[in-house]
């Protein structure tokens, strides 16, 4: 019965993350509402996004009643709304659509394929005699040396900010200048 659920428990999961990932993007939104003082329209967006999501919840509850119904009619209104809920604020910050979710996607890419490596090298360690503290600094050096080729191959200007920030301001200087 444990398999079972856990079975269900991670369909579930799978099937909520769309609406984890473009929520979280989202809340990046806040922000430029409140700067350019429209939180107005901010509260017009949010009105509109929630009645949405519930009149999908609603549906998906009335038509199949179950968990996965739920969670996959989230995920699809979601994903429906999310080009107009992401961008009402970015038309007002003065950028498209593309452009302004280049940055936190690729974050998400960065992020996705270091947790990937890190899964890789943990499973690889898995069977291993080594002890946990060498894991973990194994561990630890993957991701960190994953999210950062990553971030310098994607995001040349954040890995350059990045440089000037730990004081390496010539290879920063090198790989973005000012």
């Amino acid at each position: 019965k444990g398999a079972a659920v856990d079975e269900q428990l991670s369909r579930l999961i799978w099937l909520f993350l769309p609406f984890a990932l473009c929520h979280a993007l989202l809340s990046l939104a806040g922000p430029v509402y409140v700067a350019l003082g429209r939180t107005d329209l901010m509260l017009r967006v949010g009105v509109a996004l929630g009645t949405w999501l519930v009149i999908a919840d609603l549906t998906a509850l009335w038509l199949w009643n179950s968990p996965e119904a739920l969670a996959a009619a989230l995920s699809l209104a979601m994903l429906t709304a999310f080009p107009f809920a992401v961008g009402v604020p970015l038309r007002l910050a003065g950028s498209g659509l593309v452009e302004g979710l280049r940055g936190p996607l690729i974050s998400v890419v960065c992020a996705a394929a270091m947790g990937g490596a890190v899964g890789g090298v943990r499973l690889a360690l898995e069977t291993s005699s080594v002890s946990w503290s060498v894991e973990l600094a194994v561990v630890i050096l993957t991701g960190v040396g994953a999210y950062a080729a990553l971030s310098l191959l994607l995001k040349p200007r954040g890995a350059a900010d990045l440089l000037f920030l730990i004081g390496a301001h010539r290879l920063g200087a090198r790989l973005a200048p000012r």
